[in-house]
């Protein structure tokens, strides 16, 4: 269970300041990121390609690819077993995900969690058969401290561009140029149940901001 000792007042307009989309590192100095709580990630496509579907009138529509990252997003909670996933959303050029991180003596098994938006009919798309690949898929970690939130990223970072460039090659996907997301992801440690409930609107209102 995790605790939030500062219920202070939160805005918004205070965490979006805050989500500065860049390449230089964005990660809190001297933190342990495999400390219990919450954290809101974004990644971008690499030069913000619009690979994963499209925006129309305020409502998100998620092509085949948009898809699969949704998919993979879910099955990183079969991976790392200290993890739950809560809110979260695949827009046409970026994603937004809010990890758990717990102890899993202490929680409940991971909420599936809530993919945001209309999906698109695919009929080369099989759900069901596409998440237990990836939860059978071992992933080799690189160094990064086991049970982090930079060891989630990387592994939900690597199985999204292997599984595109599958795509790539199968399915006529869109092809990119030498990486699918942009190299570093922007995170933001939640201190607060108040700042976790206005993350989870931030989220779901997503498209209509677009």
């Amino acid at each position: 269970m995790v605790t939030y000792l500062n219920e202070g007042p939160v805005h918004m307009s205070t965490i979006s300041k805050r989500l500065q989309f860049n390449r230089r590192s964005m990660r809190l100095r001297n933190y342990d990121y495999s400390n219990p709580g919450h954290y809101f990630v974004t990644l971008c496509t690499n030069k913000r390609y619009r690979f994963f579907g499209y925006i129309y009138r305020k409502r998100l529509f998620l092509n085949s690819p948009g898809r699969m990252i949704g998919d993979i997003w879910l099955s990183l909670s079969g991976r790392f077993p200290d993890i739950r996933m809560d809110e979260f959303i695949v827009m046409p050029n970026h994603f937004h995900g809010i990890i758990e991180i717990h102890h899993r003596a202490q929680t409940n098994p991971a909420n599936p969690g809530n993919l945001q938006g209309r999906i698109l009919h695919s009929p080369d798309y099989d759900h069901g058969r596409l998440r237990d690949h990836y939860n059978r898929t071992p992933y080799h970690p690189d160094g990064t401290q086991s049970g982090s939130l930079g060891r989630v990223i990387q592994a939900f970072s690597s199985l999204t561009t292997n599984a595109y460039i599958n795509g790539v090659k199968d399915k006529n996907w869109r092809s990119f140029n030498r990486r699918l997301w942009q190299r570093n992801y922007h995170d933001h440690i939640i201190r607060s149940r108040k700042e976790l409930n206005i993350i989870r609107q931030y989220i779901r209102k997503n498209p209509e901001t677009w």
